[in-house]
């Protein structure tokens, strides 16, 4: 029996022990969860369609998008699954617990590459599935398929998320192994790098399209002429479903076969770099930085001090250490790039897509949708790392508690530190939205007004919250937010984000009508009290008990 053979059946049994701990959660938490997926499932299934009844109002050019707008959506979700994959590759690769265990046992290094790059396309599938499942139903019911549509999409997508994943776990790996302190080695590698990717995009350029109405359309739809390429896996996956659910067993089989096929290859290509690079790359991934770079002016902290100048010297470099902390990971500051970095690159494109020659109703949707986006977002990325912040202190949380600081002021920098992001992120990305947009004032104040009150309740309910659910016997970070602590911090800030947002959107809706009848907008100036007192609420209520929680603490 191989060494890889024995690690997937160790974490089958893992899976099955499952069922277990979901039986000791509480049942606030798991039903919480079951009623917000199958929420979040209605409701994509009810866009994807009303998108599908759109793109029916866009006559011959809706019926030219159709027969290709499933390779389009399967190209997308390809990128995403691509780039989940690479950053998630990173932390089972060289941040699992589970690695030194098995190094200094009989496992092959290239089966242990191959395992982590299961398990990474595992832990990438679940957000892709629960936006797959509703498209494939809504397109179903929209093009009268067989309603077993979903289930040919689950066969498809097994090799599919291998091959992703794969693909995402060789970019990690390769980047850590090839990556040296070596200033000159690093601009080099990120010369041959973009070198790579520009011969990669001329090789790989979509086929030519003859027919003049296609060609045209393919300007206007990003991403028609790409989805378009037949040697690409998008477009296997999107024939395959799609021969599955006609009835054309053969054609839905050759397809699958060849997903199949190139997962495996993957596989093969993994192994074999694996078992080269993977235990230098893996010390390398554990060694710390050199004395020299650790004293330079960013990592030793002083450009931090300058700039945090007006605190106290206690709160500013608690700031700095929690700084410090954060940049060193870069498994936490990397997904927080990639999010951000995607909303930017969105909102930063808005004109090249001509959202801001829409009349003004659509640029105002436009504008609250990207509203919803961000919140949702932040509220995520906000329960993942803000709210386990003090509990990550650890067992060594006691020298703060002897430390000559008061209570108060360990809670105050955790505030200023989440608080200064959160502002940044949120007022600049509506900020961007809203000129690209072209929106009117009114809209504009509304979309930084409402992204300044989010980042100040998010940060609020995140760190308040986590200090009154404070777990310091738990290292996990994952496991401090599945609590009932992380479960209630998410449903208040989801409940939040709804109650801010959405009395704008209905004023905004009927506005037209308001100033008919009242002569001036008086529900806006109502919204705003509003939002003003639910941020007061949501920001005031959860710290006052977070800092009583730690003035009863015992240490």
């Amino acid at each position: 029996m191989s060494s890889l053979t024995v690690l997937l059946k160790n974490r089958l049994r893992l899976i099955r022990n499952w069922r277990r701990v979901l039986r000791q959660q509480s049942r606030f938490k798991t039903g919480f969860i079951l009623l917000f997926a199958a929420g979040l499932l209605a409701s994509l299934q009810f866009v994807f369609a009303r998108g599908f009844r759109t793109l029916d109002g866009l006559g011959q050019a809706g019926v030219m998008i159709l027969p290709r707008l499933f390779a389009m959506f399967f190209l997308a979700m390809a990128l995403m699954l691509i780039v989940s994959g690479a950053i998630t590759a990173y932390t089972t690769l060289f941040r699992s617990s589970e690695l030194p265990f098995l190094v200094v046992h009989p496992v092959r290094p290239g089966a242990i590459t191959v395992y982590k790059a299961i398990e990474s396309a595992g832990l990438a599938s679940w957000a892709f599935l629960f936006i797959i499942i509703p498209f494939t139903m809504a397109y179903a019911r929209h093009q009268a398929l067989t309603p077993w549509i979903t289930l040919w999409t689950m066969v498809m997508a097994v090799p599919f998320l291998l091959l992703c994943a794969g693909i995402g776990t060789m970019i990690t790996l390769a980047i850590t192994r090839l990556t040296s302190r070596s200033k000159r080695r690093k601009c080099i590698l990120g010369v041959v790098g973009a070198g790579i990717i520009v011969a990669g995009w001329f090789w790989w350029r979509p086929q030519r399209i003859d027919d003049e109405s296609l060609f045209m359309l393919a300007q206007l739809v990003p991403g028609f002429r790409l989805a378009a390429n037949p040697f690409l896996p998008p477009t296997w996956m999107a024939e395959g479903i799609l021969s599955f659910s006609k009835g054309e067993w053969a054609r839905g089989i050759l397809f699958w076969n060849v997903l199949a096929s190139y997962a495996m290859l993957t596989a093969l290509l993994i192994e074999w770099p694996g078992g080269r690079w993977f235990s230098v790359a893996w010390q390398r991934a554990m060694t710390p930085a050199t004395r020299r770079r650790t004293r330079g002016p960013v990592a030793s902290g002083q450009v931090w001090r300058r700039l945090l100048a007006g605190f106290a010297p206690a709160v500013r470099a608690m700031i700095v250490k929690d700084i410090r902390t954060f940049l060193r990971d870069p498994a936490q500051w990397s997904q927080g790039l990639i999010f951000f970095g995607l909303l930017a690159l969105y909102f930063a494109n808005l004109r090249t897509l001509r959202y801001h020659f829409l009349p003004e109703a659509w640029r105002s949707a436009i504008a609250f949708l990207n509203m919803f986006s961000l919140a949702t977002v932040m509220c995520s990325l906000s329960s993942r790392f803000i709210f386990p912040q003090l509990s990550l202190e650890g067992q060594a949380f006691w020298l703060l508690g002897l430390a000559p600081v008061s209570r108060g002021r360990i809670l105050l920098a955790k505030v200023a530190t989440a608080l200064t992001a959160n502002l940044v992120i949120s007022v600049g990305l509506m900020m961007i939205s809203s000129g690209m947009l072209n929106v009117t004032p009114e809209v504009r104040w509304i979309a930084i007004g409402v992204g300044a009150m989010t980042a100040c309740a998010f940060t609020g309910l995140s760190v308040g919250l986590g200090a009154v659910f404070m777990d310091l016997r738990q290292s996990n970070p994952a496991a401090i937010v599945s609590g009932f602590g992380g479960t209630l911090n998410l449903v208040l800030s989801l409940g939040f984000m709804i109650c801010a947002i959405l009395p704008f959107v209905v004023i905004e809706r009927f506005q037209t009508v308001i100033r008919a009848e009242l002569g001036w907008n008086y529900p806006l100036t109502v919204a705003w009290v509003w939002l003003l007192i639910l941020t007061v609420l949501a920001t005031a209520i959860p710290l006052r008990l977070g800092y009583h929680a730690l003035q009863v603490r015992e240490y």
